[in-house]
């Protein structure tokens, strides 16, 4: 869902590159105000995009109750808003063009990789190539993957695509105030992340050394001990990032199907560093051979 200043300019606007609205501008109004949106298809699968224009209007969604106090409790993890969502292509061309020149999106990151790296006398690997669209006025990102060759069957993006039995989102991005005290609640209340080895954070040290981020705020040996990821590209500037097992795993219920999130805290960089980037895509792949899927 997207909220938008002006909906019938957005309306016009996508209809005349080439979007496909599935639904005409409806209109709502409850005791606040006034609330119009409509919905258009999309590549990402069976995912629809839908557009709100709010006037005061109080509730989520139509037919959606509106409470002065969430049940349960406040926002104990401290969860601000999405960073980006992630999607999984077996072929991503047609989705960016369609961002570009219907959404008006813009190339934003880059990258490719093997878990191991495909030369010489390798006879597996698995891999990926990654392109990030964003909407620059807004913040709003889109990160794209899909297969690398030369072992494009064993790729865990393609295993993805065969268990969400097409295109699809793969995972979308949480920000958090406090990524320590967020992961520490969650897996107090018995919530599953995908697993890090320890050898990660050996090598750690070494390698913000590398990478020029300089000292952390935060104790590596914290960091270990729940698992949390690190990565930056500039002195003072990383991000703290963290992921959930996916739907099947931790419902224990395949049909649950491959969808997760992750959980991010940034602070000063606004890449999606490229070394965990790395890290995810084996953490699934570990998660994925402990299973028998690859």
């Amino acid at each position: 869902m997207f909220e938008v200043a002006d909906l019938d300019r957005t309306f016009s606007l996508l209809d005349e590159r080439g979007g496909t609205p599935i639904d005409d501008i409806r209109e709502f109004s409850d005791a606040g105000g006034k609330l119009r949106t409509f919905s258009i298809t999309t590549p990402f699968g069976d995912t629809t995009f839908r557009f709100v224009e709010r006037r005061g209007y109080r509730a989520l969604f139509p037919g959606l109750v509106m409470h002065d106090k969430p049940r349960g409790g406040s926002n104990v993890f401290g969860i601000d808003e999405f960073d980006h969502v992630t999607s999984n292509f077996q072929t991503m061309k047609p989705a960016l063009l369609w961002m570009e020149h219907v959404m008006g999106f813009v190339n934003y990151w880059n990258v490719k990789f093997h878990t191991d790296d495909v030369s010489g006398d390798h006879a597996k690997g698995s891999g990926l190539r990654s392109t990030v669209m964003c909407d620059l006025d807004s913040g709003v990102k889109f990160a794209n993957n899909e297969p690398w060759r030369p072992f494009f069957k064993a790729s865990q993006i393609n295993v993805f695509n065969e268990e969400h039995r097409g295109d699809g989102v793969q995972h979308v991005a949480l920000t958090v105030k406090d990524i320590i005290s967020a992961v520490r609640g969650m897996r107090a209340r018995g919530i599953s992340f995908m697993p890090t080895p320890g050898t990660y954070y050996d090598m750690l040290p070494a390698r913000l050394e590398q990478l020029g981020v300089g000292k952390l705020e935060e104790d590596i040996a914290g960091l270990r001990e729940l698992e949390i990821l690190v990565d930056g590209e500039r002195k003072g500037e990383y991000l703290l990032q963290i992921f959930l097992k996916d739907a099947a795993g931790l419902y224990g219920q395949p049909e649950a199907g491959p969808f997760f999130y992750e959980v991010i805290q940034r602070k000063g960089d606004k890449g999606f560093g490229a070394g965990n980037f790395r890290a995810l895509f084996e953490s699934i792949e570990r998660q994925q051979q402990t299973e028998g899927k690859i």
